[in-house]
């Protein structure tokens, strides 16, 4: 399988491999979705780590070729990569979050950028039910007591994949 290229208009990374990175944080996909929706939840009882939520349907065949691109840039990336745009270049560490649940297929994903001493990393939580993906993020700040992506709202989503997609 080859590596998308960017989305024009979007953040570029430094390393093909890791550009689905780049896109992730640029909220666009090199695969044209179907349709999105975007959302910010906040956990009832977590109300300092709101977490951004997209909806994404694919084509056919894409949300896992997106995945995919995903999954392999965890791997290809680990020495960590630049995401450039027309403003700013930042160097980001990457880190598989093995925490990650959900649907047929989960993955996680702490991407931290150099900028604030790598005290702000990004979870990024990405899960693939049929056609749809799912994708979460949050920052972790540093007075945030849970440290970790909120399930509460992970569970809620995931749940209501399943009922949809029967």
């Amino acid at each position: 399988m080859s590596t998308p290229k960017a989305s024009a208009g979007h953040a570029k990374a430094d390393k093909l491999a890791c550009q689905p990175f780049a896109d992730l944080l640029s909220v666009s996909s090199a695969v044209v979705p179907r349709t999105f929706v975007d959302r910010s939840v906040v956990e009832a009882g977590n109300p300092k780590a709101p977490v951004r939520l997209r909806l994404v349907s694919y084509a056919p065949g894409d949300a896992e070729r997106v995945l995919e691109a995903i999954t392999t840039a965890v791997g290809a990336c680990g020495g960590g990569f630049k995401a450039s745009d027309s403003d700013a270049s930042t160097q980001f560490t990457v880190k598989a979050d093995p925490i990650a649940y959900g649907g047929e297929e989960p993955l996680g994903v702490w991407l931290t950028p150099a900028v604030g001493g790598g005290k702000l990393p990004i979870d990024i939580w990405v899960i693939r039910t049929n056609g749809v993906l799912a994708y979460f993020s949050t920052v972790d700040l540093p007075e945030d007591p849970y440290r970790a992506m909120p399930t509460e709202v992970v569970s809620a989503q995931v749940g209501k994949m399943a009922v949809a997609v029967g």
